[in-house]
Order: C-alpha cells, then structure tokens, then sequence
C-alpha cells in the first residue's frame, strides 16, 4: 500500500442571491496530493501603494497561494460611515511584474490560487497601507 502524503483540501462555498430570489450555490471543492512534506510560509505583512515583490518565504514551487486583506474589519459594532468609506478604499493589487492586468483583493476578502512562477509576483496598496495575511504552502 502507498504511504499516505501531505494533500490541499479547498472546501469553498460561494453564494450570489437576487434580491427576492433563492441563493445560488456555486461549490468549489477539491483536494489533491502534495511533492514534499515542506512546511507552509506565513507572515502578517502590510503592503504600501507602492509595487513590492510579494514576500513568499523559501518557498520557491507554491502548491497554494492565499492572501487575506486584512482590512475592514471594525475593533467597533458600528462604524461611521467615513470609517466604512475609508475602509471600502483599501484594496489590495496582486500582478506579474511587466504585466497590464492584475487580481484585487477587497477589505475583509482573501484570494487563493496556484501561481506558475510566485518569485514574479508583486503586491501593493490601492490606497494607504493595508495589513494582510500571506500563507504559501508548498507544492
């Protein structure tokens, strides 16, 4: 029998409801095998309007890319609505340097994907600094 190995397991759940309508599910599950028994990368890092290159630890083959905006999320009940406006501004950029599109990662929302190369990877602020959460795991 093969020994077991180190896996990623994604249990996504996203729903879009209309106004008046049943919610529509939209599951993105699934799991698969890892090549080594690495440990993940994490760090809390804040990102400037200024393009950075993402750290990513030593890891150099990312099974798993995962940012968390940490941002937009209230030491207080209700917030005022300049704090909300305030906050609603801090949208991370992730792009591949030298390219003209790249993926935006609203306050309090995360992004997870598995990038080709993460060492051309670049990050910044869309406005301020923003504090955020960036986990690698290994392939």
């Amino acid at each position: 029998m093969a020994p077991i190995r180190d896996r990623i397991t994604v249990i996504d759940r996203v729903y879009h409801q209309r106004l008046g309508e049943e919610a529509q599910e939209f599951p993105c599950t699934f799991s698969r095998e890892l090549e080594t028994t690495e440990q993940p990368y994490t760090r809390q890092l804040v990102a400037t309007e200024e393009w950075k290159p993402l750290d990513h630890g030593w890891i150099e083959r990312v099974g798993m890319l995962i940012v968390v905006n940490q941002e937009g999320r209230f030491l207080q009940t209700n917030p005022s609505k300049e704090q909300k406006d305030e906050a609603a501004k801090k949208i991370l950029e992730l792009q591949y340097e030298g390219s003209a599109w790249s993926w935006l990662i609203p306050p309090g929302e995360s992004f997870r994907g598995m990038p080709g190369d993460i060492t051309n990877l670049l990050i910044r602020s869309r406005s301020g600094t923003i504090k955020f959460t960036v986990h690698v795991l290994p392939i």
